[in-house]
């Protein structure tokens, strides 16, 4: 299976972006929102999962990537 993310963040004139992360596996999709992030629609074999991002850790050395975990329960 191949395997692709999308991050879109909408930035105001105060206060915090608001974030919508994609991550595309094989034929199945699941998009996080929010902060802290969670699980709010999956298609696939991810249909009516439910989930959060349980760390982000930035990669050093790196200028911009980040190591994501998501704790994900399919139903």
């Amino acid at each position: 299976w191949k395997a692709s993310t999308h991050l879109r963040c909408q930035f105001k004139s105060a206060g915090p972006p608001t974030c919508e992360s994609s991550v595309a596996i094989g034929s199945s999709l699941l998009v996080f929102s929010g902060t802290p992030a969670k699980l709010t629609m999956g298609t696939g074999i991810y249909l009516g999962a439910t989930g959060r991002i349980v760390s982000n850790k930035e990669i050093s050395g790196t200028s911009n990537e980040s190591d994501i975990v998501a704790k994900v329960q399919l139903r």
